[in-house]
């Protein structure tokens, strides 16, 4: 609930909603969570359990996070197909998953922020209700770009070598470009009391 709030810059939001009750019979006023989980699910990205229980203190699955991730990009549970395999097809389309997927082992933080970052620069969709489908209707609107108001680069390049020198010197990082070529390399002066490790 909360990285979803944070990745739509809604926390102010949720800053002043976590003094209002929640629907869900176990998210108490007050508390840090409270106001997270308010926003998420009054904009449908999360629904809780059929018992009416949301159960803070329980780990989310992977399932449970692929499926908020795929809500912050339009998608719903009109998606063909019973949960979680609905999701888990269309996050897969996506390439937002990889092969150590697991739907029901419990997310990390290093998952759920590997589907964000997956997530940012897909296209954000509308299901058309006429038509039963998720058509692509928003083709120049991703995440990051509605969200943070910005495009990612063009030019994805993993970083191949990172040459290190002495604390305040320039770092050379040699780049390879997406069809696998070495890129020059790129060069930033770093800070003095910057430490660079790894």
């Amino acid at each position: 609930a909360k990285v979803a709030v944070l990745t739509m810059i809604l926390e102010a939001t949720a800053n002043m909603l976590k003094d209002v009750p929640s629907r869900f019979t176990d998210v108490p006023v007050g508390q840090w969570y409270t106001g997270y989980v308010n926003v998420a699910t009054n904009l449908g990205i999360l629904n809780g359990y059929p018992d009416g229980t949301f159960k803070p203190n329980n780990n989310i699955t992977q399932a449970e996070a692929l499926t908020i991730v795929l809500r912050l990009l339009g998608y719903n549970d009109n998606l063909p197909g019973d949960w979680p395999f609905d999701y888990v097809v269309q996050a897969n389309l996506l390439n937002l998953v990889t092969g150590d997927f697991s739907a029901s082992i419990p997310a990390t933080r290093g998952t759920v922020a590997t589907l964000v970052a997956n997530a940012l620069t897909k296209n954000m969709v509308s299901y058309d209700k006429d038509a039963g489908t998720f058509p692509d209707v928003l083709p120049a609107k991703t995440l990051i770009n509605r969200y943070f108001g910005g495009e990612v680069s063009s030019v994805i390049a993993d970083v191949k070598t990172v040459d290190l020198a002495a604390a305040g010197a320039n770092y050379h990082t040699m780049v390879v470009g997406e069809d696998g070529t070495d890129v020059p390399s790129l060069s930033l002066k770093v800070a003095k009391d910057v430490k660079v490790s790894g």
